[in-house]
């Protein structure tokens, strides 16, 4: 694994494009910057992390084993390994789909991975990664960050994490090699946000109470109503009522 440290940066994942474009990265890479000046997340949202306080980087690799139907569990290898990382210091660590990770009813880590398909196959994967480790004021409008840090009530060293973190993730990517999906899929499930639990949640339709009963191979969430209709959402089309 190489690693590249950068003071500042608009975004890690924006330079892991611009180096793949140019050939400068050809194996699994780890960029890493103290500060993003435009941290991004989903839908163009932005990741507010404070100067030297968290792990903010992009990991480029190369799933080339992985088919293109199959881009999904690149996802749920990844927030697997976050939460098994986080188990190691916090209890009650979540999955709120599709690949945010909380405490509780706290967010602690947005991730956005941004796939290349080649044919039928998994080209490479960009995987962002804004994880709140020391941090312990929040500025942005955002309703419910928190960090291990205020978890915790103690301080930590940044590069240790990272290397812990980077090698958990490595790990949950080869094992995607295994094509063991079903099994990731129920561990994946397993620590989902509200899985099972009856919740309000808003559509673009109607706001409506319902439980989280699975997620596809291909990331749709399925909700079931208490009158048993079952609905399925896709990124962006649900939104959780907290």
């Amino acid at each position: 694994m190489k690693f590249i440290f950068k003071d500042s940066l608009d975004s890690t994942n924006n330079l892991a494009h611009e180096l793949l474009e140019i050939g400068e990265i050809i194996e699994p890479t780890v960029i890493f910057s103290h500060f993003q000046t435009v941290g991004k997340g989903y839908a163009n949202n932005f990741w507010e992390s404070e100067t030297g306080k968290n792990l903010t980087f992009s990991m480029v690799v190369f799933p080339r084993f992985l088919e293109s139907n199959h881009v999904f569990f690149v996802s749920i290898a990844v927030s697997l390994a976050l939460a098994d990382f986080l188990e190691q210091y916090v209890d009650n660590v979540k999955i709120k789909w599709p690949n945010d990770i909380y405490v509780g009813n706290f967010k602690i880590a947005g991730i956005l991975i941004e796939n290349s398909v080649l044919g039928n196959f998994l080209e490479h994967s960009i995987i962002g990664i804004g994880l709140n480790i020391n941090q312990v004021k929040f500025k942005s409008p955002a309703p419910n960050p928190i960090s291990l840090s205020q978890l915790t009530q103690k301080n930590y060293n940044l590069n240790e994490l990272l290397y812990v973190l980077v090698e958990k993730i490595q790990q949950k990517i080869i094992e995607l090699k295994t094509q063991n999906f079903e099994l990731l899929l129920q561990e994946y499930c397993s620590k989902l946000f509200r899985y099972n639990e009856f919740c309000m949640y808003k559509s673009e339709k109607s706001t409506f109470e319902a439980k989280i009963i699975n997620v596809t191979e291909y990331g749709f969430l399925q909700l079931q109503k208490k009158s048993g209709e079952i609905m399925k959402f896709t990124f962006k089309e649900i939104e959780f009522l907290i």
